[in-house]
């Protein structure tokens, strides 16, 4: 099929396109973010979404979204209807964006774009022809779970493991001021998490501790820890009104105000905890066409210990049952180097989660390109 360059038109999405871009597909295998993201990307001004038409049909769409404060975009989400694919289409879309970005995103100093090994060949190609640098690579192992079938996640399962601690806004805004400790956690100190690359800037904080999202740490300072049975877990009020009164939910802030501190104070304490770090994990949770999707991006240091990963592991498929969302759905784990995903599938199997996703992505990688001035944005 051939495209007239008059055919194609290029306008901001709209609410009203959602079931025609949805009715386009999933590209992700079951697993994909748009559908549950669609409704703010339209309203949110930090995302520009838009769409590519011919005679009114809608066969494509991409949007950008501010990241680091302002600093960076990351493009994301793009895709085109079969039909239209390898025309142009994508790339006419990318020319739509970097004509109206100055006057959208004045201090934009770098753009990101994030690919898969699914589709990585020619979209590594042709960032690497604009000017893009692969700047961190992760792996990705992907597994289709039964709510009926998992097993051993109770307040027993995690007995004898490091407690599981969830951050809040002032513990992250502490962790990202120890740059040492940003060092040893965070591969070129960025953060890669369900394809969306943030440096640890407090601006980023409110994107990290979003809706249906979490921060998670163990810490191999157990004469810290507060005295709990298990993990600790946060659930949120609207996903599980009548929480487990036999565990203790806690937070280091929750610990800060106990001992009479404000929570917005970097006690001693607090700073001794976050220096013991073993393992962290970022995880988010959407409905997408496999049901569920939870997604846990898992960073540690050197030398971890492996129950804190056990302990990380055991504490999301219990948060996954307490959400009782749908019965089945996705459990993505994305890890870096230093962690065994050998390790995660066999966590992963004892708990009953054994049959991986078909067909799914192995690795992600993030690309970056440095702005020197506007017209190093061309495409």
């Amino acid at each position: 099929m051939s495209l007239a360059g008059d055919d194609l038109v290029i306008r901001k999405a709209r609410a009203q396109d959602y079931d025609a871009i949805v009715r386009n597909g999933d590209v992700y295998g079951g697993k994909d973010y748009l559908p549950a993201l669609y409704p703010r990307a339209v309203t949110d001004p930090d995302f520009y979404p838009i769409v590519a038409e011919v005679k009114g049909e809608i066969v494509g769409f991409m949007m950008e979204r501010l990241i680091d404060g302002g600093l960076s975009i990351i493009t994301m989400a793009g895709r085109t209807v079969p039909a239209y694919r390898n025309k142009g289409v994508m790339h006419k879309m990318g020319l739509e964006l970097l004509k109206d970005r100055p006057g959208r995103c004045p201090a934009i100093q770098y753009l990101y774009s994030a690919v898969r090994d699914k589709v990585a060949g020619r979209a590594a190609d042709d960032l690497r022809l604009d000017g893009y640098v692969e700047i961190l690579r992760k792996p990705i192992t992907s597994w289709v779970y039964h709510l009926k079938d998992l097993c051993s996640i109770n307040s027993t399962a995690t007995e004898g493991l490091p407690p599981v601690i969830t951050l809040e806004y002032e513990d992250l805004k502490a962790l990202f001021a120890m740059q040492d400790i940003v060092e040893r956690l965070f591969p070129i100190k960025r953060l890669f998490n369900n394809y969306i690359g943030y440096r640890c800037l407090e601006c980023n904080i409110r994107h990290l501790l979003d809706l249906n999202k979490e921060v998670c740490i163990t810490t191999k300072l157990s004469s810290w820890a507060p005295e709990t049975k298990g993990s600790t877990l946060l659930t949120p009020e609207f996903t599980n009104p009548e929480p487990d009164k036999s565990e203790k939910n806690v937070s280091i802030a929750e610990t800060n105000i106990a001992a009479n501190k404000s929570s917005g104070e970097t006690s001693g304490t607090k700073m001794s905890a976050l220096r013991g770090i073993d393992v962290v994990t970022f995880s988010e949770w959407f409905m997408a066409e496999a049901g569920l999707v939870y997604v846990v991006d898992v960073y540690a240091i050197d030398g971890h210990s492996e129950a804190s990963l056990q302990a990380h592991i055991a504490r999301h498929l219990r948060h996954l049952l307490q959400l009782n969302l749908c019965d089945q759905g996705v459990f993505v784990v994305s890890l870096t180097n230093n962690v065994s995903e050998e390790k995660v599938r066999t966590l992963l199997k004892h708990h009953g989660i054994v049959e991986p996703l078909p067909e799914t992505e192995k690795w992600k990688a993030l690309h970056e390109k440095k702005l020197e001035t506007w017209s190093d944005s061309k495409l």
